[in-house]
């Protein structure tokens, strides 16, 4: 063999003895449910959410855990209480590495029968501690069982319904459309009626 063919030869072993084999972490795999839903106004910022379903087993279409609020400007010696508008996801890890991101894409309103009445945008997302919501970045670890919500923008009750007094009297559901890393849900949740106004007592 000439020496030419030996030198090409050696390069090659050379290279290929460097080479290593780079194996790309496994995609972070994440299930989504819609644990619950709340109907009922928007009470601006910072309102009391009630606690996930799994902290209190309680009917997911049923939650009532009312923040005080003023009735309006003009009689704001009289108050009630105020169902804040939201949702609440279980986002659950079970398998592949590292972390991964949440991006709520579309929140849909539909009637009794699935036809869409209303987009509703979904804003301040937080997750339960064990104790009380805490402000959450939208991210999912490895191994990582969580609970989360967001408040979301009240329905126009009177285009619906007659007004919010009578949307207690119907039944509606959401769809909700969203990306965990690079992969698109679908989850929603059927049967939800609208939380009960309670008259207003003077405080």
């Amino acid at each position: 063999m000439s020496k030419p063919s030996l030198f090409v030869l050696a390069l090659a072993g050379c290279w290929s003895s460097s080479q290593s084999t780079v194996t790309e972490p496994a995609a972070l795999d994440v299930a989504v449910e819609l644990a619950a839903v709340t109907l009922g106004d928007d009470c601006g910022a910072n309102p009391l959410l009630p606690p996930p379903v799994a902290a209190k087993r309680r009917n997911p279409n049923v939650m009532a855990a009312p923040a005080a609020a003023p009735l309006d400007a003009d009689a704001s010696y009289y108050r009630r209480h105020c169902d804040q508008t939201s949702m609440q996801l279980s986002l659950r890890a079970t398998g592949g590495t590292g972390s991964t991101t949440v991006k709520i894409k579309k929140v849909e309103l539909l009637d009794s029968h699935g036809n869409f009445l209303a987009d509703l945008s979904a804003r301040a997302p937080t997750r339960w501690d064990g104790a009380s919501y805490t402000a959450w970045n939208q991210t999912v670890d490895a191994g990582q069982t969580l609970a989360a919500s967001y408040s979301l923008s009240s329905p126009n009750w009177e285009q619906l319904t007659g007004g919010r007094w009578q949307a207690h009297t119907r039944s509606f559901q959401l769809r909700v459309t969203l990306t965990v890393g690079s992969k698109n849900h679908t989850v929603d949740k059927q049967s939800i009626t609208p939380a009960m106004l309670e008259p207003a007592v003077p405080t």
